[in-house]
């Protein structure tokens, strides 16, 4: 081929030899998939610089003397935290092995100690922020920004809060939250909101007119109304993912419970403790969060612009559904339904549970590629989770 591709499906070319081979209960014995492992190569590291996320996380990023791997010239790859940076000993000035993990994200894997010259330097942890100067502290391996203030915080926050899985606000994308970022449009969470007041500046932009402007209204409109869940998990609250969002506003109903528990913060701890899956990191992230006062400044500005604050009740499960109680990870494409949170809600509708990684609590792990060599998969069999397509799920709830 006259590009690269990252594995095969293999089958039989043969309708009659397919029909003759027929299907396990999980896959056709006709075809497979197979991946192909990452490419590697080993080049210079030059020197490693900090990225911060929208959660204030302190991303080490690996400067490289430039190497080509598949036909892509790679000068920068992750070094994923410090932890990492410490575990593997990576120093500035070593060789280092580095892949294309799944052939698209590259990565240092580690450094080639023999090659050494002496003349190699230990990265330090910084203990001020690179974007805003202020105190850094570790959180278990990770390093993270204590300012309140830092941009990078501020535009981060505000594209995942205008993300598809938090309150997908359609027509403000990463590309004109950065335009607006950079123009002083908006500087935080709020002033998206006030973007209708702002349509003469915004239309005059370039590449922008009437009809894209009210296309990132109509969607700001919509946003306003969708459950707690999105609202929570679009916060950037650090530890919290969708399933925890989803878990912390099905127990307290409302954000003014939220807000109203925090004022007990031993009573609050303890009942953030009690749901399923929360644990001290998690909990002691939510009570920092909501008893920090610009958080809530924040929140009582979503609720005057009309934001919603409340969970909104489903029908309850019945007790004959087949799924009730039972943990479901979700990975890879979707045939039967339109995406995978379409998947996802039609698995808490019947009382189901779905969380974002597989653990020794999933009980099941949809995938449509049951022989595919994700990690997802792989972590499925270490721990003997059966792992079933999209019909087998249909068949489960029959």
């Amino acid at each position: 081929l006259p590009y690269m591709i990252d594995g095969l499906i293999l089958k039989f070319n043969d309708l009659k030899e397919r029909e003759e081979l027929g299907y396990t209960s999980k896959h056709p014995r006709w075809g497979c998939a197979y991946k192909f492992k990452s490419l590697d190569a080993t080049t210079k590291l030059l020197g490693i610089t900090d990225q911060v996320g929208k959660t204030g996380q302190i991303t080490p990023v690996a400067e490289l003397e430039t190497i080509n791997i598949d036909g892509v010239n790679i000068s920068r790859a992750t070094l994923h935290n410090y932890g990492n940076i410490f575990l593997k000993d990576i120093r500035i000035g070593d060789q280092v092995l580095v892949i294309r993990a799944n052939d698209v994200i590259p990565q240092v894997v580690s450094s080639i100690k023999e090659t050494r010259t002496g003349d190699e330097v230990i990265k330090e942890i910084p203990s001020t922020c690179p974007a805003c100067g202020a105190k850094t502290e570790l959180d278990g391996e990770n390093l993270f920004c204590t300012g309140l203030d830092c941009k990078p915080q501020l535009e981060g926050k505000l594209k995942h809060f205008a993300s598809r899985n938090a309150l997908n606000i359609d027509g403000l994308g990463n590309k004109t939250i950065e335009d607006f970022f950079r123009l002083g449009i908006l500087e935080d969470l709020t002033d998206i909101y006030k973007l209708e007041g702002k349509k003469e500046e915004i239309c005059s932009l370039e590449n922008f007119g009437e009809k894209k402007f009210q296309k990132i209204i109509d969607g700001i409109n919509t946003s306003k109304s969708l459950p707690l869940n999105n609202l929570l998990y679009g916060l950037s609250i650090r530890h919290i993912g969708e399933s925890s969002a989803k878990d912390l506003a099905n127990e307290f109903k409302s954000m003014d419970e939220i807000i109203k528990a925090s004022k007990d913060i031993d009573s609050f701890k303890e009942r953030l403790l009690s749901i399923k899956d929360f644990g001290e990191a998690i909990t002691t992230s939510i009570i920092d969060f909501f008893t920090n006062e610009k958080n809530l400044e924040v929140i009582m500005k979503l609720k005057e612009f009309g934001v919603n604050m409340e969970v909104k009740e489903t029908p309850v499960a019945t007790t004959t559904s087949s799924i009730v109680g039972k943990v479901f990870v979700v990975t890879g494409d979707v045939n039967h339904f339109k995406n995978r949170n379409e998947l996802k809600d039609k698995i808490e509708e019947l009382g189901g549970k779905v969380t974002g990684s597989v653990s020794k609590n999933t009980d099941y792990l949809i995938n449509n590629d049951i022989n595919s060599s994700s990690s997802k998969n792989k972590k499925a069999k270490e721990l003997n989770i059966p792992i079933i397509t999209e019909e087998d799920f249909l068949e489960l709830i029959k």
